[in-house]
Order: C-alpha cells, then structure tokens, then sequence
C-alpha cells in the first residue's frame, strides 16, 4: 500500500479505509480489493460478516493451539499421559527460542485487541480468565461485534491484522496441520479471455500452509488451482497492506 500523500486522490490504507467508512463498505475488503468491489456492512459495523467470521476462527485457533505450543517449547521432552515415567538425571530439553518469540507476540497481539475495546467501552468488564488463551476465548465469544464498531476505520483495520498476526504466529510453530485461510484478495493471474483479450483472473485466493515440514506452501487461486504463487511471496503482499499510521489529510 503506497505512503500518504496529501491529496485528494491519496490510495493509502489509512485514507482507503476512511473512504470505505463513509460509503459503507467492509474496510478490509477495501484495502485489497478497492471500494467498488467491496462487501457492505450493516449498521454500525465497519467490517463485513465474512471478516467477523475471519477474526472468530482465527481467535479460536489461538486458543485451540495454545496448549499445543505450550508442548512445542520443549521438544522431545516426551511422555503421554499414560506413558511410565521413570527417573532421569538428564537436563531438561533447552527451550525452543522460535516458539518462546511466537507466543510472545500472540500474547501481546490479544491483548492489544483487550487494550482496544476496553478503551472504546466503558461497560465491558475483563474476564477471570485473564490468560492469553482465556482472553482470546473471551474475544472470540462476546467481543467481534464490538470490535467491529469501534468507530475509527483505521483502528479497526489495525485490530483486524492484529488477529492474524496473532494466528499466523501460533500456527507457525504448532505441528501436524495444515492452515488454509481464504484471504480478502483476488487472484492476479493473467488470463486470455475470447474475443476480449487478456484480463485478470479476480477468483479468491486460497493460502494453504503446511506446518509439518512436508512441501512448500503455496497460494492458490479457488477458481483456477494452476494460479498459484509461494506463500512467502503472497505473505509480503499482504504485509504491505497491513495498517500503517497515516498523516491526516489536509482539509480545504
């Protein structure tokens, strides 16, 4: 997403966002796609149902995976809950630096999102469960509407990309499963059409990451499997869209 600049025409995420605010439209559709082919919202929220949904699965899977990274912190230390445990004069399995850094920022992303609409409601009131996991849960059941009405376009859009930030980093580190998130975006593909020469291919597109080591991940178009780029490749694209503080446009 290209920088601020002063002017009318501006197609920075901040000023995309605030446009989608004011015709109604989902503001993290409108960051991807643009106004025209964004989803509308209903009355008083600033993102669409689909991305309601996006925020609560994403949070669930961090609570679904939490224990699971718990585990990865120490690799090899073995033992089910029925397996005899014997005495062992070993040390301990050394601590996976990678995940200790992954449920670092999963932890600070939840509770930013804690932060956000604590500040924007006078009436909620925390959970007893104030862990990581307890707090996602919590967000996930009672708080995406009201995240999705926080009255700032930008603010909103920030805490969505906070959720998958959050997402991405657990599941990065959490083995045995393969993530597929169906991203607001469409497939850039070029494609030769009949009797009007080539035009996009605009199918959604579909990231599927494989966290067991096996295969590279790819991003793959849902209308087209044969559209595809690295998962790495398509993960800079939407990282420049993520929400970057906008300067203010000038009025007048």
């Amino acid at each position: 997403m290209p920088d601020h600049v002063d002017s009318s025409d501006c197609v920075c995420w901040g000023c995309v966002s605030m446009d989608a605010q004011r015709v109604g439209v989902c503001v993290v559709h409108a960051v991807a796609r643009g106004d025209l082919a964004a989803p509308t919202v209903g009355s008083g929220s600033l993102i669409c149902l689909e991305c309601q949904d996006r925020i609560q699965s994403d949070l669930r899977t961090v609570v679904n995976r939490w224990a699971e990274a718990q585990e990865a912190l120490h690799p090899g230390s073995g033992g089910g809950g029925s397996e005899r445990r014997t005495p062992r004069l070993d040390p301990p399995a050394p601590v996976r630096l990678e995940v200790v850094d992954a449920l670092k920022v999963t932890s600070d992303r939840v509770w930013k999102l804690v932060v956000a609409v604590v500040d924007h409601y006078a009436d909620v009131r925390l959970p007893d469960d104030q862990t990581t996991p307890g707090l996602a849960e919590w967000l996930s059941m009672w708080m995406v509407p009201k995240l999705a009405s926080i009255p700032s376009a930008e603010e909103v859009l920030r805490c969505y990309w906070w959720v998958a930030e959050a997402v991405e980093e657990i599941c990065e580190v959490t083995e045995g499963a393969t993530v597929t998130v169906v991203a607001p975006d469409q497939c850039r593909a070029v494609i030769n059409t009949e009797g009007q020469g080539q035009a996009v291919c605009g199918g959604e597109v579909k990231a599927v990451r494989q966290l067991d080591g096996r295969g590279d991940a790819v991003v793959q178009c849902v209308k087209d499997s044969s559209h595809w780029m690295p998962f790495a490749n398509w993960q800079k694209q939407m990282a420049a869209r993520k929400p970057r503080r906008a300067r203010p446009r000038k009025l007048g």
